[in-house]
């Protein structure tokens, strides 16, 4: 990719931001590629393995949480995936050693947790690779509160797992307004995040980090 758009996609970023979300708690498997911009991540991080996810933003980049690349040396990239234990015709790998991480990114913080992988090779786009769309400049002063919003991931079904779940899963969750959030919760959030509540139990979990908040296809 070029290196001026490269940066000009990170400027975006560091300007607009993308708000945080983790894995799903008891979530519905999803019809097989019909999420086409979820990407599968694994990094090893202080010798431990871990799992993320990330959306796909353009053919040579992927969008995803900080933490799932701070202290990485490189990263497995699975994309066209729905089941990551099968060999699937319409999975491709890569593996990346270039990211780029925000600035004011702190290990073990939440502000900021946004970093770019940039891909070997740009992937080619069909059916089950696709690009999310993500906001435009008019969303700048958007609210998305009380919106209905989906997340995806292939993260632990519940806290107390001890694997992650092999097929891609998913749940609705509506987006509440951080003074409610705040209220209920007892901690101070900023602008830059979001807060959401599930349903049944649906919510986020670990293992997913990375994964977008996706609502009406744009990816907030």
């Amino acid at each position: 990719m070029n290196r001026c758009v490269f940066s000009a996609i990170f400027l975006y970023i560091l300007v607009h931001g993308v708000k945080e979300s983790l894995a799903i708690t008891n979530g519905d498997e999803v019809k097989p590629h019909s999420l086409p911009y979820m990407v599968a991540l694994t990094a090893t991080i202080d010798d431990k393995s871990i799992r993320c996810g990330g959306s796909l933003i353009s053919s040579s980049l992927v969008l995803t949480s900080a933490r799932c690349v701070h202290g990485a040396k490189e990263v497995s990239v699975s994309l066209g995936a729905h089941d990551i234990s099968k060999k699937e015709a319409s999975q491709v790998h890569q593996t990346s050693s270039k990211f780029i991480i925000h600035p004011k990114y702190r290990q073990g913080k939440k502000l900021h947790d946004i970093a770019l992988i940039q891909l070997q090779t740009p992937v080619e786009l069909n059916e089950n690779i696709r690009t999310i769309k993500l906001p435009g400049v008019d969303d700048i002063f958007t609210s998305f509160d009380e919106k209905s919003a989906i997340i995806a991931g292939w993260g632990k079904m519940k806290d107390t797992d001890t694997s992650y779940s092999t097929v891609l899963r998913s749940t609705n969750v509506t987006i509440i307004p951080l003074i409610t959030c705040e209220l209920s919760y007892i901690f101070s959030l900023t602008g830059d995040q979001m807060c959401s509540s599930g349903v049944s139990k649906k919510n986020i979990c670990l293992g997913d980090a990375g994964s977008p908040l996706v609502v009406d296809g744009v990816q907030v």
